[in-house]
């Protein structure tokens, strides 16, 4: 079922980029230390962001409600990218009706995410998430774009009202060093929606390496920052099944995100 998604991609990608370095990463490892992602220390509580091998997906799973605790886990990848370097970073998710996870309480959040991190600084990182909860005016589905730098939060976009119910699509971020500038986009069927865009030029990353990792989690917005609600994660309910990461040559980035979002790929539920 995949398979012909990630011919069209490789294909897509490989023949204008010949230079680009590729990375797919369809999680078909009972754990993901097999693949191009290496595995989080241990997770605290009873949430797991793990592998499924026989689903190839990564799911964010809980054995019971997660009342009074936050967790999140993360996978950082393998292989950082040079700071004078384009890059495009997406992937595959999807998250159930909300009434799947139980009872949210005010500022409760289930998400998953994609995250990039400056070798010079690791307080300098842009974030994008696909979130559902109570933040956003009822339960439902939104999208939070944001970058850091030095650990303070200094541009922040959020798209508030997807959907209430099941949604599966890709979202993704990209970097343009000529401009310093990510941008983060969603496609939930309705084709490319930017999110938002911003000037990393504030992290001086005149030397050094990106890095990327995907994240899990379910916690509270507000402080403490522990989960109020009664909230649960079934399995299958909320996962990521597929990530890209690539290095096209920077006046070609654009062209290639364009290409990715101009794909219809077939989802496994």
């Amino acid at each position: 079922m995949k398979a012909s998604v990630f011919t069209s991609l490789c294909c897509l990608l490989v023949a204008p980029f010949a230079s680009a370095a590729i990375w797919v990463d369809t999680f078909d490892g009972s754990t993901l230390a097999d693949t191009n992602f290496v595995n989080p220390p241990t997770g605290t509580g009873n949430a797991q962001f793990q592998a499924n091998a026989a689903q190839s997906r990564v799911e964010l799973v809980s054995t019971g409600t997660l009342t009074g605790a936050s967790h999140h886990q993360q996978w950082t990848h393998q292989q950082s990218i040079a700071y004078n370097s384009a890059w495009y970073f997406g992937a595959d998710v999807f998250s159930g009706d909300s009434a799947l996870f139980g009872t949210f309480g005010s500022g409760d959040i289930i998400d998953l995410s994609l995250n990039v991190v400056s070798s010079v600084d690791s307080t300098d990182r842009a974030q994008f998430n696909l979130v559902v909860g109570s933040p956003f005016g009822g339960l439902i589905h939104g999208a939070r774009f944001a970058k850091q730098t030095n650990d303070a939060t200094a541009y922040e976009q959020v798209d508030p009202g997807l959907s209430t119910s099941a949604i599966s699509g890709r979202i993704s971020m990209a970097y343009d060093p000529l401009t310093q500038i990510i941008s983060a986009f969603y496609d939930f069927g309705s084709g490319s929606t930017l999110v938002g865009s911003t000037s990393i030029s504030d992290w001086s990353m005149t030397s050094g390496t990106f890095g990327f990792y995907i994240e899990g989690g379910a916690g509270n917005i507000t402080a403490p920052g522990d989960v109020v609600g009664a909230l649960s994660i079934p399995s299958g309910s909320t996962y990521l099944d597929t990530a890209i990461l690539a290095t096209p040559e920077p006046a070609r980035a654009l062209l290639m995100i364009a290409g990715l979002f101009g794909i219809a790929f077939r989802r496994r539920r």
